[in-house]
C-alpha cells in the first residue's frame, strides 16, 4: 500500500557540491549535507499499480521487477564481504535476469555492494542505505567510464548501466525499502542537480541528485516485501536518446507506521550493450580519444577539489609540492604514473610521447604548482 514518507532532495546553489566518502570530516561534505532538504511525498504501491496496468517498464519508468531468479548464495556470504562467492554465483543469476528484458544483450558486471539497514558506514564490505535521491552517473560520467570500460565494437551500439538490486535476506523486506521516481515525472535538466563523489580507492567522479523545485511533480514507487527471489532492474545510463528515462533516480526510504525490520540487499551495476540498434535512429556516440591537452585539463580540475581527495593523497601532494625544487616535478610523475595505473583522467590511453608532453605542459608557467598551492594549504606538521 502506499504511505507517506520523507525523501531528501538536493537545493541547487549554483556551486560544485561534493561528498567524500573516504574522509567524512572533509568540509565538502558539510556543504553538500546543507544543501540537503526534506521534502514530504507519497510512495506508492507498485505491485497494486502493475496488478492493474501491467509491469513497470525499464526504458518507459526507468525500472522493472524480474521475478523467480535464482539466488544461491546465503546473506552470510553478502554481509561477510565474500566477493569472490558474489562475483562467481551472483553475478551470472544477475545477469540473467538482464536477459529476460534485453534478449541477446551483452552484459558486464563490473561492480556490487551489500547493504544493511544496521550498517552505518558508507564504506567497506557492508554499506549503509542511501538515503538522499540521486542517480549514480551523470552523462560525463557516463561517457567517461565507457570509453575506459568498453570495446571500440561496444561504442557502436546502444549502451546502457544498469544496476540489479535484490534482497539478500531470509525474510521479506517490510521497511526500509528501496524508492524509485517514475523516469517520465522528471524534467531533464531542470530537475537535475550535478554532484561529485570520492569513494575509497577511486577517483573523483560526477553523479546526478534530484532538485526539489519540481518535487510536486514527481511520482515515486515501491515493491513491498521484496523477497530473494526477486531482482529489481533500474536505468543509470542509457544511450538511446529517444527513450523516455535515460536516468533512473532512487533512494532508501523508510516507513515511520510501520516497525522497523532488518533490510538486508545487494546491489550489482552492469554495463549492458545491444548489439544491433534500431536502424532508424543514430544511437552511437562518438568517443574521441583522449590527449594531453584534456588530460591537463582534468587534473586541474581535480586540484581545485582538494576535499574530494583522501587524506593521504592530499598530505603526499602537497608536501612534494611545498618542499620545492625537484620535488615539484617527481610528484607530479608520479601522480602521473598512478593515474596510469588506475586509469585516470584518460592518461592510460596516451602514448609515451603524449605523457612526456603531459609533464611539461603541467610544469611550463609553474601551472600544476601554482594549482597546488593555490587549493592545498601547507602541511602544517610536515617540518622544512
Amino acid at each position: 500500500m502506499a504511505f507517506p514518507a520523507k525523501i531528501v532532495y538536493t537545493r541547487s546553489q549554483n556551486t560544485y557540491l561534493a561528498q567524500n566518502l573516504t574522509d567524512p570530516s572533509a568540509e565538502c561534505n558539510a556543504e553538500m549535507a546543507a544543501a540537503f532538504y526534506d521534502v514530504d511525498v507519497n510512495v506508492n504501491d507498485a505491485r497494486r499499480q502493475e496488478a492493474t496496468q501491467g509491469p513497470f517498464s525499464i526504458t518507459t519508468s526507468g525500472f522493472c521487477l524480474v521475478k523467480d531468479v535464482k539466488n544461491s548464495l546465503p546473506a552470510s556470504k553478502y554481509m561477510k564481504g565474500d566477493n569472490e562467492a558474489v562475483q562467481k554465483t551472483a553475478y551470472p543469476e544477475v545477469i540473467e535476469a538482464v536477459h529476460r528484458v534485453f534478449p541477446g544483450a551483452e552484459v558486464v558486471p563490473f561492480h556490487h555492494a551489500a547493504r544493511s539497514s544496521t550498517s552505518t558506514s558508507f564504506a567497506g564490505a557492508v554499506r549503509a542505505p542511501a538515503r538522499n535521491a540521486h542517480a549514480d552517473y551523470s552523462v560525463a560520467s557516463a561517457m567517461d567510464f565507457i570509453a575506459d570500460r568498453a570495446t571500440p565494437r561496444q561504442q557502436k551500439g546502444r549502451f546502457m548501466i544498469i544496476n540489479a538490486w535484490r534482497s539478500v535476506g531470509d525474510t521479506p523486506i517490510t521497511n526500509h525499502h528501496l524508492a524509485l521516481c517514475d523516469g517520465r515525472s522528471v524534467i531533464a535538466p531542470d530537475d537535475f542537480v550535478t554532484t561529485g563523489f570520492i569513494q575509497p580507492g577511486n577517483s573523483p567522479t560526477q553523479s546526478y541528485s534530484l532538485d526539489p523545485g519540481a518535487a510536486h511533480r514527481h511520482v515515486w514507487w515501491y515493491y513491498p516485501n521484496m523477497i530473494r527471489s526477486e531482482v529489481l532492474l533500474f536505468m543509470q545510463y542509457d544511450s538511446d536518446p529517444r527513450s523516455p528515462t535515460r536516468f533512473c533516480f532512487h533512494t532508501a526510504i523508510s516507513n515511520t507506521t510501520q516497525q522497523a525490520c532488518l533490510r538486508q540487499s545487494c546491489e550489482v551495476r552492469m554495463l549492458v550493450f545491444i548489439p544491433n540498434p534500431d536502424p532508424n535512429v543514430n544511437t552511437i556516440r562518438t568517443v574521441f580519444p583522449p590527449t594531453s591537452v584534456g588530460a591537463k585539463s582534468k587534473m586541474l580540475e581535480a586540484l581545485k577539489y582538494p576535499d574530494m581527495w583522501p587524506s593521504d593523497a592530499r598530505h603526499w601532494i602537497a608536501r612534494g609540492v611545498y618542499k620545492g625544487g625537484s620535488s615539484v616535478r617527481s610528484v607530479l610523475i608520479e601522480w602521473i604514473d598512478f593515474s596510469v595505473k588506475n586509469k585516470e583522467f584518460g592518461i592510460d590511453k596516451l602514448s609515451e610521447i603524449e605523457r612526456r608532453n603531459l609533464v611539461e605542459d603541467m610544469m611550463d608557467g609553474d601551472i600544476f604548482e601554482k594549482s597546488v598551492k593555490e587549493n592545498f594549504d601547507k602541511p602544517k606538521w610536515y617540518q622544512y
